[in-house]
């Protein structure tokens, strides 16, 4: 535990990991933002039983946000949920449905499924809900809460675009967003990613996107 204010991070892991090789990171993370960590593993992952889908990482963040709120009896809008890459996918979904959460940070995040892959095919980049999966666009202006967006401008496996778009449409964006020039979807500087993060903690730790709150602090 290292955040006396009690902002807790809820974290969602990327598409080609596990809770366990997110370790040493998630220690990084703790230590640079101060600020406790939840991480969970997602059904079909790592030693967690069942098969990878898109309705078992809502299953599996539920879960998570159940046991903050319900067994450790975690105030919602102490729990800043984070998602990177295809925790997007999940932490969007939560965010959308709980208006309660202090804010929410994405990395690398997704539009959907098929606008991360086709980000300028425009007859994929229409594809139906019932055939695109994690279509965060749909749910993302929903969000009440702050938003923080990290993207690599040379991401080639979930294009840059989809981090620009949804910052876009976000009602409640933190500025600047944290896109970085020449890094792809793997090789974002971990340290200066959780520096900025810590920026925006500390912004919701000042009060910012409360309800009569000021302006966003620089």
């Amino acid at each position: 535990r290292n955040d006396h204010t009690g902002l807790t991070i809820l974290y969602s892991h990327g598409n080609a990991e596990d809770v366990g090789l997110s370790m040493p990171y998630l220690d990084m993370m703790a230590k640079v933002t101060k600020t406790d960590v939840f991480a969970y593993e997602y059904l079909g992952y790592g030693s967690a039983e069942d098969s990878p889908s898109e309705e078992n990482c809502y299953q599996s963040i539920n879960a998570a946000w159940d046991y903050l709120t319900t067994k450790a009896c975690m105030d919602p809008s102490k729990i800043v949920p984070f998602g990177r890459s295809i925790g997007s996918g999940p932490t969007v979904d939560l965010c959308s449905r709980h208006t309660g959460t202090r804010g929410m940070i994405l990395q690398s995040p997704l539009e959907s499924g098929a606008r991360a892959v086709f980000a300028t095919w425009n007859p994929l980049r229409s594809a139906p809900p019932g055939i695109d999966i994690f279509c965060n666009y749909n749910k993302i202006d929903k969000i009440t809460c702050p938003v923080f967006i990290m993207h690599g401008k040379a991401d080639n496996v979930v294009a840059f675009s989809n981090g620009q778009n949804l910052h876009d449409q976000c009602r409640q964006p933190y500025d600047p967003p944290f896109f970085k020039e020449g890094r792809g979807h793997n090789n974002m500087p971990d340290d200066e990613c959780l520096e900025e993060v810590a920026k925006f903690l500390e912004a919701l730790r000042k009060g910012w996107g409360q309800p009569g709150a000021a302006q966003q602090p620089s």
